[in-house]
């Protein structure tokens, strides 16, 4: 009888923590005048610390030279001063998006600027994917749900600006919890109903 139980509580516990979370997707908009996240126009102190909807992160920009850099344009988002694009993210330069808590992916990137270019997106370190562009405007970028912390834009060629990021993260599912308390309930009882006999 005990190991019956035990094996039912097992199930009920396995199948409380298969439940995916529900997610929610918010986007971050750097442009803007007033911007919506609290952003300055011109260079901004790095790391800026924004929070938008319960996601809240810090932003670094890195000239070629890595030094701190960040910049916002009014209409056009994030970019890093200085050579060799004054002004857009370009060759060799980074912006840096650091998650704090639970963030669970970066769905979509819109990108503003111009040219040919390519920019390598880097997750908690290691290269996932490399966007490439030939014409000036506003780009939508699939970034496929990119799990991480830590997310790094390294200009490759050409210039361009971060606009917005759509990032997904994980709403506590009062479902899974629910399925987890009654199963422990359900145990605690047939356990008690054992001993009894």
């Amino acid at each position: 009888m005990l190991l019956s139980t035990l094996r039912r509580a097992a199930l009920v516990l396995l199948m409380s923590t298969l439940a995916w979370p529900a997610l929610a997707a918010t986007t971050l908009d750097f442009g803007g005048d007033p911007n919506a996240l609290g952003l300055a126009l011109g260079r901004i102190a790095s790391p800026a610390a924004v929070s938008q909807d319960g996601i809240a992160l810090s932003i670094r920009g890195f000239d070629g030279a890595m030094e701190e850099a960040l910049n916002r344009n009014r209409g056009f988002g994030l970019g890093v001063d200085g050579a060799p694009n004054g002004g857009s993210l370009g060759r060799g330069e980074a912006i840096e998006f650091s998650f704090l808590g639970d963030v669970l992916a970066i769905d979509a990137l819109v990108l503003e600027g111009g040219g040919t270019g390519a920019l390598d997106v880097l997750v908690d370190g290691v290269l996932r994917k490399t966007i490439t562009w030939s014409s000036n405007g506003t780009r939508l970028e699939d970034l496929g749900g990119l799990r991480g912390s830590a997310f790094r834009f390294v200009g490759q060629r050409g210039g361009v600006r971060i606009a917005k990021l759509t990032v997904e993260k994980p709403v506590p599912e009062p479902s899974a919890a629910l399925v987890f308390v009654a199963g422990l309930l359900v145990a605690s009882r047939r356990m008690r109903r054992g001993r009894r006999r």
